[in-house]
């Protein structure tokens, strides 16, 4: 419930405890998220309660400083989470500086620094498991996956893959993709990698599926073995 920061030399930066960090008692973190940026890096503290609402806390690696806390978001956990694997429900979009929260009823886009929400949709569900920036447009194409250990709240979940606005969140197609998302056994990582060559999106996934950028139509798709080394 603690932590201290040192620079490249060993030479301590920063060192407390997080009850005297936060400003919202987060101080029984049984899980900590740790995001690497260009300016130091988050901190996500993760304090869920059993008879409470659970809390979170994000520190400001670089001074020790809380950044923003909240209590809009539950069930991040699955019960069995460990401190090697990834947070399913909380990914950073490192080119927008940006958290994507997946609640059951939805998607939400969270200021890093600030913890406001930029926008939600209600038309994406599940997590996301892998995406796609595109800076010109200021496009994200992403595809979902269902958390493991939280399955039961996403009712209604389907396959997606989307393009969507990233300054408002409208989504702009939604397709539907082939085939389960499987993930690494200790780390969780979705193994599903995605591509954007000239006006064509490629999903690898239980071998190649390929959509028309402009409109999401799927183009083509092949089956194969895609476990060999």
């Amino acid at each position: 419930n603690s932590a201290t920061v040192l620079n490249a030399s060993g030479k301590e930066i920063w060192e407390g405890d997080f009850k005297k960090i936060t400003t919202n008692k987060t101080n029984s973190s049984e899980y900590q998220y740790f995001i690497h940026s260009s300016e130091g890096g988050y901190l996500f503290l993760f304090d869920r309660r059993k008879l409470g609402t659970d809390r979170i806390a994000v520190i400001n690696v670089a001074t020790g400083k809380e950044l923003w806390n909240s209590e809009n978001y539950q069930n991040l956990l699955p019960k069995d989470a460990t401190e090697d694997a990834e947070i399913e429900t909380v990914k950073y979009i490192s080119e927008l500086d940006a958290f994507m929260i997946a609640q059951k009823d939805g998607l939400n886009m969270l200021n890093a620094k600030t913890g406001e929400k930029i926008w939600e949709t209600k038309l994406f569900k599940g997590s996301v498991g892998k995406y796609i920036y595109d800076k010109s447009k200021n496009q994200i194409i992403m595809l979902n996956f269902k958390p493991t250990a939280l399955a039961a709240l996403f009712s209604g979940f389907k396959n997606q893959l989307v393009k969507i606005n990233a300054a408002n969140g409208e989504i702009l197609w939604d397709a539907t993709f082939r085939g389960g998302i499987e993930k690494k056994l200790i780390t969780r990582e979705a193994l599903v990698n995605l591509d954007i060559i000239g006006d064509k999106v490629y999903l690898w996934l239980d071998g190649l599926q390929c959509f028309n950028l402009d409109n999401g139509q799927k183009v083509w798709e092949v089956d194969y073995e895609n476990d060999m080394s």
